[in-house]
C-alpha cells in the first residue's frame, strides 16, 4: 500500500512537516514534535545548527516558504509524479488550499501537473484554487493534447465564468494563448474561448469585454522549451475579433 502513495520529500532550509507518505534522504536533519506527534525535516549538511536556526526567524522562514511554493520544472520530475497529481487533483476538487500548499512545497510537483490540474478543476469554479495554481506557476495557456488542445480558458468559458476567464487572461503570456482554437470536430471544434462564450452560451457582452483585455497582451512570445512551445499552436480566426 505504501508504495502506491509515496511522495519524495522536497526539503528547504527551514523545517517542513513530513507526512507518513513522504520518502526523505537520510542526510536531512529531522525532528519530532512529541506534543503533536508530527515529524519535520530540513536541509542539514554544510551549515552549522546556529546558521540553520537563524532561518527559522518568522520573517525569514515565511520568505523561504513563499519561494518554495512553486511548481518545479518538468526535468525535476520523479517516478512519484502520478501520486502527486492524484493528490493535487483531490485537494483542488475539495478546495483544500492548505493541503495544496503543503503538497506543492514538500514534493517535486511539476509545472505540467499544475497545468493539467488547473484545467481539470475549472468545472469546480473555485477562484481560490485557480489563483493558487497560477501563483505557483501554472500556465493558463497550456494546451492539453488529449483534450483537443483545449486550455483552461476554454473550460472556464464553457461554464460561463467571466471572472475566472479574466483571471486567466491576466496571467497569460501573450494574445496567441488567449485566442487558441480547440482542435477536432467536437462541439467546440474550431472555437476560441470567446466564441464559446458568445456563440454557445450567448454571453456576447462578456466575450467582448474579455477580448478587449486579451488584446492588451503581447502578440506572441518566444517559447523556451518543448512544453511551452506546445502551449499555443493556432490563433483565432479573423471574425473572432471584436
Amino acid at each position: 500500500m505504501f508504495f502506491n502513495v509515496y511522495r519524495y520529500f522536497r526539503p528547504t532550509l527551514v523545517y517542513q512537516e513530513m507526512l507518513s507518505t513522504h520518502v526523505a534522504d537520510k542526510s536531512l536533519e529531522f525532528k519530532v514534535d512529541f506534543e503533536s506527534g508530527k515529524n519535520y525535516a530540513r536541509f542539514g549538511g554544510g551549515l552549522s545548527a546556529e546558521q540553520l536556526d537563524s532561518f527559522e526567524n518568522p520573517d525569514i522562514r515565511d520568505d523561504i516558504l513563499a519561494k518554495q511554493l512553486k511548481f518545479v520544472p518538468q526535468e525535476q520530475s520523479r517516478d512519484d509524479g502520478p501520486n502527486i497529481a492524484n493528490k493535487l487533483r483531490t485537494a483542488a476538487a475539495h478546495g483544500d488550499i492548505e493541503a495544496m500548499k503543503h503538497l506543492i512545497r514538500t514534493t517535486y510537483c511539476t509545472v505540467t501537473t499544475g497545468n493539467l490540474v488547473l484545467a481539470e478543476t475549472m468545472k469546480e469554479g473555485n477562484m481560490a484554487v485557480l489563483q493558487l495554481l497560477l501563483e505557483c506557476g501554472a500556465n493558463p495557456g497550456y494546451r492539453i493534447p488529449t483534450l483537443d488542445n483545449r486550455t483552461s480558458l476554454h473550460f472556464a468559458a464553457s461554464i460561463g465564468r467571466e471572472d475566472m476567464m479574466k483571471e486567466l487572461i491576466s496571467s497569460m503570456h501573450c494574445k496567441q494563448d488567449a485566442y487558441a482554437v480547440v482542435d477536432g470536430d467536437g462541439c467546440y471544434g474550431g472555437y476560441t474561448a470567446f466564441q464559446i462564450l458568445k456563440e454557445v452560451l450567448d454571453h456576447g457582452k462578456a466575450a467582448a469585454r474579455l477580448q478587449r483585455l486579451a488584446d492588451e497582451l503581447p502578440e506572441s512570445v518566444k517559447r523556451s522549451n518543448t512544453t511551452d512551445s506546445d502551449v499555443s499552436k493556432s490563433t483565432a480566426r479573423s471574425h473572432d475579433k471584436p
